[in-house]
């Protein structure tokens, strides 16, 4: 196999969106390359019983926001709309994060980048 430089943007899950965009996600600390790695966003989908907001592997079904702020109050209303059915929050003011903060947590690369022999 040649030994080319392959961009970011070809990992299957790297986020493609602005990296200012404010995002509600979660992480399981698998930094990449590691295959075991999950990031999951919050979405505006709900499940059928219309208790909790749904989490999708796609950073484009993501719920965006323009400003923490934004993103706090949407949190705190999940929060509340749990809360009032007797049930245990799926999110939390820690979810909240930029989409480039994102990518430094995972560890994804910034730049073009040579795949290391399996």
């Amino acid at each position: 196999m040649a030994d080319r430089l392959h961009h970011p943007v070809n990992i299957l899950d790297y986020p493609r969106l602005p990296d200012n965009t404010v995002v509600i996600a979660t992480f399981n600390g698998v930094r990449w390359p590691a295959g075991g790695r999950q990031v999951r966003y919050m979405t505006n989908f709900e499940n059928a019983l219309g208790t909790h907001n749904l989490w999708n592997a796609h950073c484009e079904n993501a719920l965006k926001f323009d400003t923490r702020g934004a993103a706090a109050e949407k949190v705190r209303e999940l929060i509340e709309k749990a809360q009032a059915k007797g049930l245990t929050p799926n999110v939390d003011l820690g979810c909240i994060t930029t989409i480039a903060e994102l990518k430094h947590l995972v560890g994804y690369p910034t730049g073009p980048y040579r795949r290391e022999a399996c």
